[in-house]
C-alpha cells in the first residue's frame, strides 16, 4: 500500500538528497554524477511533494465528508426528536455548549422505552426543553429535576420552562458549586442539599456537567454523591464521551460501583455518548 509522506518525511527527505547531491558534486568532486543527480534529485522531489500533497487534499476532502455527514445525522436526529417532542414553541440552538439532537436522541430512546418517574439532569438547557415536551405530549407519569450551577443559565432555563408551559414537569434549581470530600480528596460539585430526593427515586440520570474547566474529571463525584438515589435497574447517559476525561470518569466509576454497569457507547454521535445502568443484586 502506498504510503503519503507528511512533511517531517519531507523535510528529511530534502535534507538527505541535498546532503548526498554536495557531498558527491563538491567534496568528492564526482562531476561525471553532477547532471543525473541533479535530474534525480528534482524529478523525486517532484514526486515527493505531489505525494504530499495529494494526502493533504485527501485529508481536506475526508473532513469535509465527516463533516457532511455528521450534519446530516444531526439534522435527522433533530427531525426526530422534534416530531416526538411536539413543540408548539420555538426552541434554542442545539449543539456547541448545548447538548447535539444525536445525544437528545438517545436520551428519548431509553426514557421511551424505560418510563422513568424522576429524571435527574446535571446541566439546565436545550435538553430540558426537549425532555418535559416529551413527558408533556406522551402523557408520561415522568418529571425533571435539572440542576444548574449558573445562575443566569438556570434563570434562563426557568424561564424558557415557563414558555413551553413544562415548568410543572421540569423544575430547574440553581445549585452552585461546592466543596465535598470524597475518598479523602476535595472536589467541586453541585450543592444539591437543600434539593428533596428520596433514595432509590431516580430513574434516568443524564450527566452533561459541571465544566470540565473546574477540576480534572469534574464529573466524577456524580455517582459516589447520588449512587443512593438511583433506583435499581437505573439508566445513566453521559455526553462527551469522546473525551479522554470522561472517559476516565466512566472506567473509575465501573471499577469503584460493582452494581455500575456499561452497557452501550455510542462512539459516532456528535461528542460521542456512554449508557450505563444500575444493577442491584
Amino acid at each position: 500500500m502506498l504510503k503519503f509522506p507528511n512533511r517531517k518525511l519531507l523535510l528529511v527527505w530534502f535534507i538527505l538528497i541535498t546532503g548526498i547531491y554536495f557531498l558527491l558534486t563538491f567534496l568528492l568532486n564526482v562531476n561525471e554524477l553532477k547532471i543525473p543527480l541533479l535530474l534525480f534529485i528534482i524529478f523525486s522531489s517532484i514526486v515527493m511533494l505531489i505525494l504530499y500533497l495529494s494526502k493533504v487534499i485527501y485529508n481536506r476532502f475526508s473532513q469535509i465528508e465527516k463533516k457532511n455527514l455528521t450534519h446530516y445525522y444531526q439534522t435527522e436526529a433533530l427531525l426526530t426528536i422534534n416530531k416526538l417532542a411536539d413543540l408548539q414553541v420555538p426552541i434554542a440552538t442545539s449543539r456547541g455548549w448545548a447538548a447535539s439532537p444525536d445525544f437528545i436522541k438517545i436520551v428519548f430512546e431509553f426514557v421511551l422505552k424505560y418510563k422513568p418517574n424522576i429524571i435527574m439532569e446535571l446541566g439546565s438547557g436545550i435538553s430540558t426543553l426537549y425532555t418535559g415536551n416529551l413527558i408533556k405530549s406522551k402523557n408520561l407519569d415522568t418529571n425533571i429535576i435539572s440542576l444548574d450551577h449558573e445562575l443566569t443559565f438556570a434563570e434562563i432555563s426557568q424561564a424558557n420552562c415557563k414558555t413551553h408551559c413544562i415548568d410543572d414537569i421540569a423544575k430547574v434549581y440553581h445549585t452552585p458549586i461546592k466543596k465535598y470530600h470524597i475518598n479523602n480528596k476535595e472536589w467541586l460539585w453541585y450543592d444539591f442539599d437543600n434539593i428533596d430526593i428520596k433514595e432509590h427515586s431516580i430513574g434516568f440520570l443524564v450527566v452533561d456537567g459541571p465544566p470540565t474547566f473546574l477540576q480534572k474529571q469534574s464529573r466524577y463525584p456524580a455517582i459516589p454523591l447520588l449512587i443512593k438515589y438511583l433506583e435499581n435497574d437505573a439508566i445513566i447517559v453521559v455526553d462527551d464521551y469522546t473525551r479522554d476525561d470522561d472517559k476516565a470518569v466512566i472506567k473509575r466509576w465501573c471499577t469503584e460501583f460493582d452494581e455500575l454497569v456499561l452497557v452501550r457507547e455510542f462512539l459516532d454521535t456528535d461528542k460521542g455518548t456512554a449508557v450505563l445502568a444500575v444493577k442491584r443484586s
